[in-house]
């Protein structure tokens, strides 16, 4: 069984040693490395000793934040970004700092944080049902006389960013489009560049906001990004 390294950067002690112990009791996890130390300015030793950082929305400066994100987003690490229950409310912000998944903080168990490991470690989007309610109701309400964004896509992009918006990981994709995961990180990429997105997550709201993927799929969008329990 494949096991990674988890980095834990969040300023609460309680929280953070919470979240020590339960990343410490899963089977995926080999080791912990917790930074209690938290500066604007250097939250996190830049090296590559760890698989997936976990970093909770508020402790540092929005910028701050996203800096980080992105930094061990683009060496190819794993993010996942732990909210409180009022932070669903900063979506645009939320959705804006690179990360592969969001927990909330007080629906977080063993169990649940397991299954957010093992969906981002397969590259898929885990997120709660809250927060993609928010972003959803965003993406029906806004208007539609602005110009469409992705017209430059590929058939085969569009095909993957219509799996995407449906909730299927890499793997899945994969699977279903008789390719590689290799070939499917690509056009993910590619989907990513073209439609001027940090993440998987803006890319569906583009998708559904743009009217980038048919009506059939909109109506079966209840089932995205909900986690597995």
């Amino acid at each position: 069984m494949e096991t990674f390294q988890v980095a834990l950067v969040v300023r609460n002690e309680c929280v953070r040693r919470g979240l020590a112990v339960m990343l410490r009791s899963l089977r995926a996890v080999h080791d912990v490395r917790v930074w209690n130390h938290i500066s604007p300015v250097a939250p996190v030793p830049p090296d590559d000793g760890f698989d997936i950082l976990v970093l909770r929305f508020g402790d540092l400066p929005s910028g701050a934040l996203a800096s980080l994100a992105a930094d061990a987003w683009h060496r190819g690490k794993k993010v996942l970004i732990l909210l409180d229950r009022e932070h669903d409310k900063m979506i645009d912000v939320v959705t804006s700092i690179p990360s592969n998944g969001f927990l909330v903080q007080d629906d977080l168990t063993s169990a649940s944080l397991s299954a957010a490991i093992d969906r981002v470690t397969l590259g898929d989007t885990p997120m709660p049902p809250v927060l993609a309610n928010h972003l959803l109701a965003r993406a029906r309400q806004d208007t539609w006389d602005r110009p469409l964004t992705g017209r430059n896509l590929t058939p085969r992009e569009r095909q993957v960013l219509v799996l995407l918006v449906k909730g299927l990981s890499n793997q899945q994709i994969a699977r279903q489009l008789l390719i590689s995961r290799h070939g499917v990180k690509r056009l993910v990429s590619n989907i990513l560049a073209k439609l001027n997105c940090p993440n998987r997550t803006q890319a569906v709201a583009v998708a559904l906001t743009d009217g980038l993927v048919s009506a059939e799929v909109q109506e079966a969008q209840g089932n995205v990004w909900t986690p597995v329990s």
